[in-house]
């Protein structure tokens, strides 16, 4: 299975072999097959990504640029291949202060349950994610949370205030962060 599409695949496979032919052999297909996507990509993209001669293969300029994001696009693919594999990673640990533990992540365990592992350690703990209530340079707000005070007189009132998820430099480069970003409604 791959989440890639099947001509970028197949770009990458003639860059890495070197050639149509040897590409059809790695991909188990006909030549013909092989060549007619390049020339269904060429065309979607609407450039030349190859100069092919009898010598062999050369990447143009569009090429080249082009197989910086296959390969990233392939990279990124394969990682999230393995985060939804059966037995794939799917963990995630979340700090965070306890009335925000209570009120944002203790109803996404229930909620997810099976699709993510979401645990919980002590505020100031490292985590995976890091959700705060006062923001720094690069936080995602997550939304707003309502809390109830109980003034002295005992009159209650409410008050909410935004929280925003800090995410570790490796986590943020990874799909599972764009995921759980995601179910807890963020914005990238």
């Amino acid at each position: 299975m791959t989440l890639e599409d099947n001509k970028t695949v197949v770009f990458r496979t003639i860059v890495h072999c070197g050639g149509v032919s040897a590409a059809a052999r790695e991909l188990g297909v006909s030549q013909p097959a092989v060549s007619q996507a390049l020339a269904e990509l060429e065309s979607l993209l609407g450039t030349k990504l190859l100069k092919r001669d009898k010598s062999g293969i050369e990447l143009t300029a569009d090429g080249a640029l082009f197989l910086t994001y296959a390969e990233r696009a392939g990279a990124l693919s394969r990682e999230v291949e393995a985060l939804f594999a059966p037995g794939g990673e799917r963990a995630v640990t979340v700090s965070a202060p306890a009335d925000i533990a209570a009120a944002i992540v203790a109803p996404l365990k229930a909620r997810y349950a099976g699709r993510l592992n979401i645990e919980t350690v002590p505020e100031g703990e490292e985590a995976d994610l890091v959700l705060v209530t006062k923001p720094r340079e690069g936080d995602i707000l997550l939304g707003r949370l309502s809390v109830a005070f109980a003034a002295a007189s005992g009159d209650g009132r409410s008050d909410s205030f935004p929280v925003f998820a800090r995410a570790s430099e490796s986590f943020a480069k990874g799909p599972l962060f764009n995921i759980v970003i995601g179910i807890l409604g963020g914005r990238l």
